[in-house]
């Protein structure tokens, strides 16, 4: 049995701005805590959980022009806003090692994240399979549903080049059903460099 925690912090502004004039300036903080465990049935099995847990608040200045009908004809209102929004995530999963370093695998993740009165929720299941063709080469294929029926795939192939850096080179399709209305299809091709230290 094992366990794990991680936190992370992100902090962005976003300035807009007209001319001389700053029309807007925006703070956004997120706090993230995730916490897992692990364990090992028998041999070549793996089950696994991950909890999470987001806090994201923001602050927002905004600098109106708004017209007057009398000199000097118009006037900046200056208004601020602020807002949080919250995510808590749950992720079981299971692996089975089917031949040395090589591996099938099965999650459902449930997801619900809220802003202000407003909330959402997402549930899905996610497969895939990670096969080594060579021992520092890695193939992966993987799919993903959700219980409103979107479908999507992925493929991919990992580099070790030594055991400090590794390369990720994936694509993804139809991974972001969310944004179909709008954009239509969704296709991602990643690269990852990671260095270990």
């Amino acid at each position: 049995m094992a366990f794990g925690a991680m936190f992370d912090y992100a902090s962005a502004q976003i300035v807009q701005r007209l001319g001389e004039l700053r029309v807007s300036d925006t703070q956004a903080d997120s706090y993230r805590w995730r916490f897992g465990s692990l364990y090992k049935p028998a041999d070549k099995w793996l089950f696994g959980t991950i909890f999470e847990f987001g806090y994201a608040p923001n602050w927002t200045t905004m600098n109106l022009p708004v017209q007057l009908n009398r000199p000097p004809y118009f006037t900046i209102v200056r208004r601020r806003t602020s807002g949080q929004a919250y995510q808590y995530v749950v992720r079981p999963g299971v692996s089975y090692e089917y031949a040395p370093r090589s591996t099938v695998f099965l999650d459902y993740q449930w997801g619900q994240y809220v802003i202000g009165d407003q909330s959402m929720g997402d549930h899905f299941f996610t497969t895939g399979i990670e096969h080594a063709l060579l021992p520092w080469l890695f193939a992966r294929a993987g799919a993903a549903i959700d219980v409103r029926g979107n479908a999507a795939w992925n493929v991919g192939l990992t580099a070790h080049l030594s055991r400090y850096v590794s390369i990720d080179v994936g694509y993804l399709c139809d991974t972001l059903p969310e944004l179909h209305h709008e954009f239509g299809k969704s296709e991602t091709l990643q690269t990852v460099l990671s260095v270990r230290f």
